[in-house]
């Protein structure tokens, strides 16, 4: 599969795997961090979880750590105006390039594989780019209350 050299084509690419729905179970996602080399068994992730409040509580929770000096990282969904608003790390959105990098990195991992879901190529994104960039601790809003 050829790596995309246009972000708003990637992302088109990513966006259109919402037709393959959503799955429950964390299957899926650990076999793609498996793929992707990631040990996230290592991190120190904070899950906030919850019907209401819980983007609030993951913004404030990252601002609080983020001026206790710890690197922290940020995931969260759905994103306002831009995609590169889900991946936060020390209060600051991705870059354009970082972004288009994820996207064909954990693009190349699913080569061989059945196809993720939206969210599980978006998480898989996320604990990649928190990995690279040693980010701790990591701040994870559930996909789904």
């Amino acid at each position: 599969m050829a790596a995309f050299a246009d972000l708003a084509r990637a992302q088109a690419w990513v966006f259109d795997l919402q037709k393959y729905g959503i799955k429950f179970g964390l299957s899926s996602t650990l076999s793609l961090l498996s793929r992707l080399e990631i040990p996230y068994e290592q991190g120190q992730y904070l899950h906030v979880a919850g019907t209401n409040g819980k983007g609030s509580v993951a913004a404030m929770l990252s601002a609080i750590l983020t001026r206790a000096g710890y690197p922290v990282g940020l995931f969260t969904s759905p994103h306002l105006v831009r995609f590169e608003e889900r991946f936060r790390l020390h209060d600051t959105d991705i870059t354009a390039e970082g972004l288009l990098y994820l996207i064909n990195r954990v693009r190349e991992a699913i080569a061989e594989a059945e196809p993720p879901t939206f969210f599980e190529f978006a998480a898989a994104m996320a604990f990649l780019y928190f990995h690279e960039q040693e980010a701790r601790p990591v701040i994870l809003e559930t996909g789904m209350g």
